[in-house]
C-alpha cells in the first residue's frame, strides 16, 4: 500500500521522495559552479562523521550546505505553491469540462445531434492527445517543463527562488524526467476535464428529456451502425441496455423521443464519453506515472572542477578547504571517527566573543580544554576542527557568553555545530545584571536546545 501511494504521488515530490535531496544538491552544485565553493569546513566534518563516501558524500555535503543557506525552507515554499497550482489547475479543468457539456446541452433543449455531440465532447480531447504524441516524438527540449515551474515561481511571488527552479529543471533534465513529469500534469488536467464533461452530461441527461438523432449529409446508416454497435459491446457485457442496429437506423431517419430510445441513447452517450474520452486519459496518466516511477533512482551528480578536490578529500579524509568568500583562508581538518562514545570525551569550554577584560576577570575550569576568545568564523572553525579530531568527541561543552550582548544567527549556528560533537552543550552567562536581558537569553537557550548553566563546575558534574 505504501509503494502504491508513493507511485501515485511521486510527481508531487512527497516527503519520502529521494528527489528532494538531489534537487537541493543540484541547486548548490550550480551555485558553486558559478561563484565558487561555499564555506564548507564544518559541513565537511559532519559528512565524514556520518560515514558518507564517494558521490554520496558530495550529495550529502551539498544538502547540508543547502540547509544552512535556507534552501530547504525555500524548497518547501516552492513545493507548496506547486501543489496549489496543481490543485487550481485540476479544479479549473473540471469546471471547464462541466461547463462544456452543460453549455452544449443548454443550446439543444429538445433534441441532440449525436454526431455533433461526440465531436464537441471528444474531439478536443483527441486533438490534445495527438499534440502530446507529436510533442513526445519530435523531441524533448531542455526547457520543455520550464513554463510549469515559472508559473509556480510567479504564483509564489518569490524571485529569490529562481535558483531553486533552475536547480530543479537541471536535475529533471539530467534525470530525463521532464517530459514525463509534464505529461503527468497534462494528462491529469485532461482527465479532470473529461470527468467534468461526463458529470455535466450525466446531470443534464438525468434532469431533462432529450430526443436523439444522427444528423449527417455524408454518412449513411451503413457507416454508423457498425461503429455504434462496436462501441456498445463492452457495455452490453456489463448488462447495460444500449441501442441495437435497428434503433441506430431509425435514429438516422428521425428524432427518437420514445422513452426507451431516449434511455438507450443517453446511456450510450455516457458510455462512449467514458470509454473513448475518460478511460484513455486515465491509461495515459498511469503510463506517464509509471515512466516517472522508473526514473525515481537519482542519477549521480556531475562533478564540476570545484568538486573534484572535495571528492579527493572525502576519499582521503583530509584536505584544505578554501573559503569561497575570497578570504583565501585554508582550514586543515582531521577526520572524525564514525562512532564516538561521548561519555569518554573531554570537557571543553568556549568563550564566545568575550571582551578581554571579561576573560581576565573570570576564572574558568583549569582541568578542561578551553578557548577563551572565539571571535569570528575562522576561530569557530578551529574549535570545531579540534572537536572533530577528538577520538570520542567532547563529554560536555560549555558555551560562555556575555549577557550584555544579543544572541545572533552566528551564535545559533555555532551552537548547533557544537551539538554535533557532544551530547551535552550548555550555555552560561557572565556579567549578568539585567534580569530582563537574562530572561531573553533564557528563552533563546531553550530555542537553541541547549542546557541553561549557572555555574562553570557543571563541566565536572556527572
Amino acid at each position: 500500500m505504501k509503494v502504491i501511494k508513493q507511485f501515485l504521488c511521486w510527481f508531487a515530490f512527497p516527503l519520502t521522495s529521494s528527489w528532494r535531496a538531489v534537487w537541493l544538491a543540484e541547486t548548490v552544485r550550480l551555485q558553486e559552479a558559478e561563484s565558487g565553493c561555499f564555506d564548507d569546513a564544518v559541513v565537511n566534518q559532519r559528512v565524514v562523521a556520518e560515514a558518507w563516501s564517494g558521490n554520496d558524500a558530495l550529495t550529502r555535503r551539498a544538502v547540508l550546505l543547502a540547509n544552512d543557506l535556507g534552501y530547504q525552507h525555500e524548497q518547501e515554499v516552492v513545493l507548496d505553491w506547486y501543489h496549489r497550482c496543481l490543485l487550481v489547475l485540476l479544479l479549473l479543468a473540471f469546471f471547464l469540462g462541466g461547463s462544456t457539456s452543460l453549455g452544449f446541452l443548454a443550446d439543444h433543449n429538445e433534441k441532440i445531434n449525436l454526431l455533433w455531440a461526440l465531436l464537441l465532447l471528444l474531439g478536443i480531447n483527441f486533438l490534445a492527445i495527438g499534440v502530446w504524441v507529436v510533442a513526445m516524438m519530435i523531441g524533448r527540449k531542455r526547457n520543455s517543463g520550464e513554463w510549469l515551474f515559472q508559473i509556480v515561481q510567479w504564483a509564489s511571488g518569490r524571485k529569490n527562488s529562481a535558483h531553486l527552479v533552475d536547480g530543479l529543471l537541471s536535475f529533471l533534465q539530467r534525470q530525463k524526467a521532464t517530459p514525463w513529469l509534464v505529461s503527468v500534469v497534462v494528462h491529469g488536467f485532461w482527465l479532470s476535464f473529461m470527468s467534468g464533461v461526463w458529470l455535466g452530461l450525466g446531470v443534464k441527461l438525468l434532469t431533462q428529456d432529450y430526443g436523439f438523432y444522427w444528423g449527417s449529409t455524408l454518412l449513411f446508416s451503413e457507416h454508423i451502425v457498425p461503429v455504434v454497435v462496436a462501441l456498445g459491446k463492452p457495455a452490453a457485457w456489463l448488462g447495460l441496455a444500449l441501442p441495437d442496429a435497428d434503433l441506430v437506423r431509425a435514429t438516422g431517419e428521425g428524432v427518437q423521443y420514445a422513452e426507451l430510445a431516449r434511455y438507450q441513447w443517453g446511456a450510450w452517450l455516457l458510455w462512449v464519453v467514458f470509454l473513448v474520452g475518460w478511460l484513455p486519459r486515465l491509461l495515459l496518466l498511469l503510463f506517464a506515472m509509471e515512466r516517472l516511477w522508473q526514473l525515481r533512482k537519482p542519477v549521480p551528480l556531475p562533478l564540476p572542477p570545484e568538486w573534484l578536490s572535495v571528492k579527493a578529500w572525502f576519499d582521503a579524509r583530509t584536505t584544505s578547504i578554501t573559503d569561497a568568500r575570497g578570504r583565501g583562508a585554508s582550514h586543515p581538518l582531521v577526520a572524525t571517527p564514525y562512532e564516538k562514545d561521548f561519555n569518554q570525551g573531554e570537557p571543553v569550554w568556549v568563550g564566545y566573543e568575550l571582551a578581554p577584560h571579561l576573560v581576565q576577570q573570570h576564572k574558568f575550569e583549569e582541568d578542561a580544554k578551553g578557548f577563551s576568545q572565539v571571535d569570528g568564523r575562522q576561530q569557530q572553525v578551529e574549535v570545531l576542527s579540534y572537536l572533530a579530531a577528538l577520538p570520542h568527541g567532547a563529554r560536555k561543552i560549555l558555551l560562555i557568553c556575555d549577557a550584555n550582548l544579543t544572541p545572533d544567527r552566528g551564535l545559533k549556528r555555532f551552537a548547533a555545530e557544537l551539538r554535533i560533537h557532544s551530547e551535552a552543550v550548555g550555555l552560561m552567562l557572565i556579567a549578568t545584571s539585567n534580569q530582563e536581558q537574562k530572561h531573553m537569553w533564557r528563552e533563546q537557550v531553550d530555542s537553541m536546545q541547549l542546557e541553561w548553566v549557572e555555574r562553570s563546575d557543571w563541566l565536572r558534574q556527572e
